[in-house]
C-alpha cells in the first residue's frame, strides 16, 4: 500500500499507509508527551469520517503501566486529515 501524508492539529505531519496508522502515531506521540518514555496506546477506535475519506475521527486509550498491573491512563480523541 502507498504511504500518504496525514495531519492532526497540534502534531507534525506523518507519513502512513492509512488513517489508522496515522492515528496510532499521533496517539503514541501524545502518550509519550503525557506519560514519558513508557507511554503507550491501548484501544484505538474509529468514529465518524467524511464521505470522501479525507477526514477520520478517533478515540484512543493512552497510558503507562501501573505499578499494581494493568494500565493507568485516559481517553484521548483526535482527528486525522489526509493531505
Amino acid at each position: 500500500m502507498k504511504n500518504s501524508t496525514y495531519s492532526s492539529p497540534g502534531y507534525r505531519n506523518v507519513s502512513a499507509e492509512s488513517h489508522r496508522d496515522a492515528a496510532e502515531k499521533f496517539a503514541l506521540t501524545e502518550a509519550r508527551r503525557k506519560y514519558g518514555r513508557n507511554g503507550h496506546v491501548g484501544a484505538l477506535t474509529a468514529g465518524a469520517g467524511s464521505q470522501d475519506g479525507r477526514v477520520q475521527e478517533w478515540s484512543a486509550f493512552i497510558g503507562k503501566p501501573a505499578t499494581s498491573g494493568g494500565t493507568d491512563g485516559c481517553n484521548f480523541n483526535l482527528t486525522t486529515y489526509a493531505n
